[in-house]
């Protein structure tokens, strides 16, 4: 192990200097202001159990503080009489200088520095501790994060490997477990008919999705049976372009602004095999959006609600949209827009969490050829088949995301 003193004018100054000359992988063992300053020692290769052993020869060296001996009570002076409250002089408030509270906003963010930096050292350390004893486990992990899936999923799914696995069914196994907790490509929307609305942010595909659905219904059993209906009433010409597939379809089109015009059309629709409903495209974040969804539950209590999700995004967008509409209790997952997208395991994450099983998923405007049912192994070949050619995380990334729980793992 090295130590060595750094003598700085600030902590950020300190921190600074440790990480050029001493590289990431340092650990600050102490820390202490001077009148010019701050002092601070850092080490590297660092022996936590050497550590422990020094600082315990340390405290038996230091000796005892002796007790203070208390000093008598000097005797007590008459005391004056005090003024009457009209006479009492005012005392002015102390007021804390702004330079202070400068100092003591930069002396808390130098802790939390300091705190983050140990907390990473940390996890660094037991990731490489378990990457060292259990490569294969940790070949899994840097595998399924490779794919997207949320550390959490991961680590449920490593969990279930058998600890004596041999490297080609290693490589299988956690592909299969992942496919195995996923629902996905079991039931054909169209098929089936029913009241169906499609929810989900804007952007996402829902009106094209829903004339996809039509189509592939019409296709089948001819368009009697088959009626739209619009309650996009917030988007500019969000009607116009579900009328404009009606037409196209030669099915007919409503529209309803409010739950008691939804349940009148709903009434009027009910012969029909299948009714689709499109409704407006709005943020997760939009205040609207409870009204949106009030209103489509008030609709029918007949009426099942697919989540259109866009599995172009980041990972933890989709988890939190899914989470804001996860209120109007969805059947399942429609994943759009396949084809522009860098992976699937932040989808598959979702909806294994929430337990939403992929009813469809698209990848193309063309109508209805870019809708499809697939099965569960099918989605997971397709999320492997989109990295294959990437590079797999790096220990850093590995590290904050399983370095706190890497003794669990093992």
């Amino acid at each position: 192990m090295k130590i060595k003193r750094f003598h700085a004018k600030d902590m950020r100054d300190a921190i600074r200097r440790v990480r050029e000359e001493q590289g990431p992988d340092a650990v600050v063992l102490s820390t202490e202001r001077t009148a010019d300053g701050v002092v601070l020692i850092a080490a590297v290769d660092y022996d936590e159990a050497l550590m422990q052993q020094a600082l315990g020869v340390m405290r038996q060296e230091t000796p005892k503080p002796q007790a203070k001996r208390t000093a008598p009570a000097p005797a007590k002076k008459p005391v004056a009489a005090r003024p009457a409250p009209s006479q009492k002089p005012a005392v002015p408030k102390r007021s804390v200088p702004p330079a202070a509270n400068a100092d003591v906003a930069a002396l808390d963010r130098e802790i939390r520095s300091i705190k983050r930096m140990l907390e990473d050292q940390v996890a660094r350390l037991s990731w490489t501790q378990f990457d060292r004893e259990h490569p294969l486990r940790a070949n899994l992990l840097r595998d399924l994060t490779a794919l997207g899936i949320s550390s959490s999923l991961a680590s449920r799914i490593l969990q279930q490997v058998p600890p004596q696995l041999d490297a080609q069914r290693a490589a299988r196994l956690p592909l299969g477990l992942l496919a195995k907790q996923l629902a996905a490509g079991e039931r054909d929307l169209a098929e089936e008919g029913g009241m169906i609305a499609v929810v989900g942010p804007t952007g996402v595909g829902k009106t094209t999705t829903i004339a996809k659905i039509a189509a592939r219904h019409v296709m089948r059993f001819g368009r009697e049976g088959v009626a739209l209906v619009t309650t996009d009433m917030f988007r500019i010409g969000g009607q116009e372009q579900l009328y404009h597939f009606g037409r196209l379809l030669g099915v007919p089109v409503y529209s309803a602004n409010d739950a008691n015009e939804l349940q009148e059309t709903l009434n009027l629709v009910r012969d029909r095999r299948l009714v689709l409903i499109d409704t407006a495209g709005m943020s997760h974040r939009d205040m609207r959006l409870n009204a949106q969804l009030a209103m489509l539950r008030a609709g029918n209590p007949a009426l099942r609600i697919q989540l259109a999700l866009s599995v172009n995004q980041q990972a933890a967008v989709l988890d939190d949209v899914a989470s804001k509409f996860i209120g109007c209790h969805p059947d399942g997952l429609i994943l759009t827009k396949l084809d522009e997208a860098a992976e699937l395991g932040g989808a598959i994450s979702v909806a294994i969490r929430h337990r939403l099983p992929v009813s469809y998923v698209t990848d193309g405007q063309r109508v209805p050829e870019d809708l499809k049912l697939m099965r569960a192994h099918q989605l997971v070949a397709r999320a492997v088949d989109l990295v294959r050619h990437r590079e797999r995380p790096d220990d850093i990334q590995l590290a904050a995301s399983f370095g706190g729980i890497a003794h669990a793992l093992a």
